[in-house]
C-alpha cells in the first residue's frame, strides 16, 4: 500500500480496535458486576472477552501504532515472531472459549432443569410458570444469544475465506480480511 493508504489503513484498524477494547472491557466488567453471570457461562464469557481484548491490543500497539514506531526488521525478527505466537495463542484460546460456550449452551438446551444443578439460575425470575414455558423461555433466549454470537463469526469467515479471493485491489483485500477480522474481535466479546 502507498504511504497515504497505509496511514488510513492503520487509522481504521486503530479506531476499530480501540472501540473493541472498550466493548470487551465493558463485557468483562458486566460479568464481574452482575451476580447472575457468576457461573460457568460467565467465566467462559470473561475468557472470550479477555482474549479478544488481547488480540485487539496487539492490533493497536503492533499493527497500527507499531508500523510507525518500529523498524521493518522488527516485524520479521524474533520480536515479531514472539508477538505472532502470543496472538496465535490468544486466537486459539478464543476458539476454545467459543467451543466451551457452545457446549455450555448445548447442556442448557438439552436438559434445562438438570442444568440448573450445574448452572446458577438463582437470579432468574420464575413466577408460577409451567415447566414447559420456562424451558421454552430459556431455550429461546439461549438460541437468540447463540445466533447473535455466531452470525458475525460466520460472516467473517465467509469474507475472509471466500470474498477475499475476489478482491481486485489492496483496499478490497484489506476490507475483506484485516478490517473484518478486527471488527469481529470488536463485537465478539
Amino acid at each position: 500500500l502507498p504511504m497515504i493508504d497505509l496511514r488510513i489503513a492503520c487509522s481504521l484498524l486503530a479506531v476499530i480496535s480501540l472501540i473493541g477494547l472498550v466493548a470487551n472491557t465493558i463485557a468483562i466488567y458486566a460479568v464481574f458486576r452482575y451476580k447472575h453471570l457468576h457461573n460457568t457461562f460467565g467465566a467462559l464469557c470473561v475468557v472470550l472477552a479477555a482474549t479478544n481484548f488481547g488480540i485487539l491490543f496487539v492490533f493497536v500497539v503492533w499493527s497500527s501504532i507499531g508500523t510507525y514506531l518500529f523498524a521493518a526488521e522488527t516485524f520479521t525478527g524474533t520480536i515479531g515472531k514472539v508477538v505472532g505466537q502470543i496472538t496465535l495463542f490468544l486466537l486459539f484460546a478464543k476458539d476454545y472459549a467459543h467451543l466451551g460456550i457452545s457446549i455450555n449452551r448445548l447442556f442448557s438446551l438439552m436438559s434445562p432443569f438438570k442444568a440448573s444443578a450445574a448452572i446458577d439460575l438463582s437470579s432468574a425470575s420464575v413466577r408460577q410458570k409451567r415447566k414447559t414455558q420456562i424451558g421454552f423461555f430459556i431455550q429461546s433466549n439461549l438460541f437468540t444469544q447463540s445466533l447473535c454470537q455466531m452470525v458475525p463469526l460466520i460472516l467473517m469467515y465467509i469474507s475472509f475465506d471466500i470474498l477475499s479471493r475476489f478482491a481486485s485491489d489492496d483496499w478490497e483485500l484489506y476490507g475483506t480480511t484485516t478490517f473484518v477480522w478486527a471488527l469481529l474481535h470488536a463485537v465478539d466479546g
